[in-house]
C-alpha cells in the first residue's frame, strides 16, 4: 500500500515540478540594454560610445538600442551585418530619442556570436557626419 502511495505521490509532483521549472526559465529572460551617445563637437570631431560593446545574451533574451536623451542624432538604425541573426523579427530596428529600436524575441537555438551595425546621423548645427559602428551580440 505504502508503494503505491508513494508512487501515486511521485506521478502527481512530476507535473508541478515541470511547471515551476518552466516558469523559472521564462521569468529569467531578460531584455538588455544597449546605450549609444553620439557627439559632434566641431571640426571633424564626433565621439561615439556605445556599451556594452559586446552584448552577452542568454537564449530567449531581447534587446533594446537606446538613443541617448542629449545625444547629436535623432535617429539610430540597426542591422545585421550577415544573413545570419538571432531574432525572429526582420530587421532593420529603427529607434530614436525616447524610443528605443526594439530586437524583439529571439529565434530557438541561436547561440553564436552576431555582428551587427549601428548607423546614425551625428549633427551639430550646418555640420553632419555619417556614422557606423560595428559591435557584437553574443548569444551563449
Amino acid at each position: 500500500m505504502r508503494r503505491h502511495i508513494f508512487g501515486v505521490l511521485l506521478f502527481a509532483a512530476v507535473p508541478v515540478i515541470l511547471a515551476c521549472s518552466k516558469r523559472r526559465a521564462s521569468e529569467d529572460l531578460a531584455t538588455k540594454e544597449v546605450t549609444i551617445d553620439a557627439r559632434c563637437t566641431g571640426g571633424d570631431n564626433t565621439s561615439i560610445t556605445l556599451r556594452p560593446w559586446n552584448l552577452k545574451l542568454r537564449q530567449g533574451d531581447a534587446v533594446n538600442w537606446v538613443l541617448n536623451a542629449n545625444a547629436n542624432s535623432n535617429d539610430v538604425t540597426i542591422t545585421p551585418k550577415r544573413d545570419a541573426w538571432p531574432f525572429a523579427a526582420a530587421p532593420p530596428y529603427k529607434g530614436g530619442k525616447g524610443k528605443p529600436a526594439q530586437s524583439g524575441a529571439m529565434r530557438p537555438n541561436s547561440r553564436g556570436r552576431y555582428s551587427y551595425n549601428v548607423s546614425l546621423i551625428c549633427t551639430n548645427g550646418a555640420r553632419s557626419d555619417t556614422v557606423m559602428i560595428d559591435p557584437d551580440i553574443i548569444v551563449d
